[in-house]
């Protein structure tokens, strides 16, 4: 019995180091804590499971900033899954804001990470078991409180096409996202950041989505499809 106890309280002692390591070098032991610094604080999640994406600076820290860092995405047990570093970070978010079109940073068996314009960031996965492939999309390392989106992209087959005047008619500034093909890991490209009453007209297809989000917090305000042709108006709320 004392020999076993002993055994315990070895164990016990190890794990105790094990953390104490893990919180000295700033490391999240475990995705589950949504004031982690995380980025997105609601967590992302499709059939892979969940996520949690952090942004490290040069001392191994969450922060506010990949300076000297990177971009780590983790999953539930606090295992990477991902990361990319701030020159491939930076190279990447360059290409994509001369293109206009998005830029894969980094990818593994399962998750890509893109550059999209206008110095945005998308988290996608292959397809799991119901086609989903988006988890999250976010500026920098702005926090997002928006969660995971239903899955949606656009496609070339096209049924007509509208023009759209898109209103914000909320107190706030918005973000207005056009979503990409999945060949582009259907992330969101920015084409206007509407203040209250401000508007932006669009020549758009139908099938195509469309996303307004709090310019502030990411949070998804709204999310739309085009599913009829000719003028009109869409607005938010």
């Amino acid at each position: 019995m004392l020999k076993n106890r002993v055994h315990i309280l070895t164990h016990l002692g190890i794990l105790s180091l094990i953390v104490a390591v893990l919180t000295l070098i700033g490391l999240p032991k475990a995705a589950l804590a949504a004031d982690d610094g995380r980025i997105d604080v609601i967590p992302w999640v499709n059939g892979w499971g969940a996520v949690a994406v952090y942004c490290i600076d040069q001392t191994g820290h969450s922060a506010r900033s990949y300076s000297g860092g990177e971009i780590r995405v983790l999953n539930s047990d606090g295992q990477q899954l991902l990361a990319a570093n701030e020159a491939a970070l930076n190279a990447a978010q360059n290409t994509a804001n001369t293109s206009n079109h998005n830029v894969l940073i980094a990818s593994s068996t399962v998750y890509r990470l893109w550059a999209v314009p206008n110095s945005y960031f998308t988290l996608s996965t292959i397809p799991d078991n119901e086609g989903k492939t988006f988890l999250g999309t976010w500026q920098g390392c702005t926090p997002n409180s928006g969660g995971t989106t239903t899955q949606l992209c656009s496609t070339s087959s096209s049924q007509g096409t509208a023009d759209v005047t898109f209103q914000n008619n909320t107190s706030g500034t918005v973000n207005l996202f056009w979503v990409d093909y999945a060949s582009e890991g259907c992330g969101e490209v920015l084409y206007c950041t509407l203040n209250a009453g401000e508007s932006c007209d669009i020549f758009t297809y139908v099938t195509h989505p469309w996303r307004f989000r709090d310019a502030n917090t990411g949070a998804l305000l709204k999310q739309l499809v085009i599913t009829t042709t000719g003028t009109y108006t869409v607005t938010v709320p």
